[in-house]
């Protein structure tokens, strides 16, 4: 049974991690952009603001992550609690990760 377990954990699983989908989250946006000061290296940007910045000249807070491949759908979450208790003002969710080659 150990046998199997690690046959399949090898075969299936750690493959599947070279190919993570992207982690698209409603309400924010993704945009791809290529470094010029790091070999070239892809990076994809997940961006959630209020939905009045579009169209506004409002100022508002910014909140940044590096590596958001689970941080940034739960600061997103976290966020939308304490924001629709009144809490904490609107802001601006920006997270950066390397693009999954």
């Amino acid at each position: 049974m150990k046998i199997l377990a690690t046959l399949f954990f090898t075969i299936v699983i750690i493959p599947g991690y070279s190919r993570l989908p992207r982690d698209d989250i409603r309400g924010s946006e993704v945009r791809e952009i290529t470094s010029s000061i790091h070999n070239g290296n892809e990076y994809l940007l997940q961006i959630s603001a209020p939905a009045g910045y579009v169209n506004g000249t409002k100022k508002y807070p910014v909140v940044y992550l590096t590596d958001t491949q689970g941080a940034f759908a739960l600061v997103k979450l976290l966020y939308g609690q304490q924001y629709f208790d009144g809490f904490i003002p609107e802001i601006i969710i920006a997270g950066v990760k390397k693009a999954v080659i």
